[in-house]
């Protein structure tokens, strides 16, 4: 995954950027598929944001445990990510408007060698609105 950017603190999601346009891709382009051109810079985006669709994945492939919880993120910048929310039970996963997430990244596996196998998700923010 070259879009995300561990080196950095925190961890970060890069996105080619068109310098015509501004349209962002997180894979890699030979042309803007807003505007044709095709010069591109690596731009951040936004850790943040706000879930706008969610799904509650109970089919897989064999290895992968269900069910999670699948999410379509509005970032604080515009950009929309798909990928897991962790940190929750999926099965009473209840959604509500302007619910707020965060991006963080998880080692989800090691080879022989002791390389490890790092992945990207969401968990929720903790607004404090706990009934308190």
């Amino acid at each position: 995954m070259d879009y995300l950017d561990l080196d950095s603190d925190p961890p970060r999601l890069l996105a080619w950027t068109c310098r015509a346009c501004g349209a962002r891709f997180f894979d890699r382009r030979n042309a803007c598929s807003s505007c044709g051109r095709n010069e591109f810079e690596r731009a951040p985006v936004a850790r943040a944001g706000t879930i706008r669709s969610y799904s509650t994945v109970y089919r897989t492939t064999p290895g992968v445990e269900v069910p999670f919880a699948s999410v379509l993120v509005e970032l604080d910048d515009g950009k929309m990510v798909r990928a897991n929310l962790v940190g929750v039970d999926p099965k009473d996963l209840v959604v509500e408007p302007e619910t707020r997430v965060e991006m963080g990244v998880w080692v989800i596996g090691q080879d022989p060698a002791g390389t490890q196998a790092v992945a990207f998700g969401f968990r929720l923010i903790d607004d404090g609105k706990d009934g308190a």
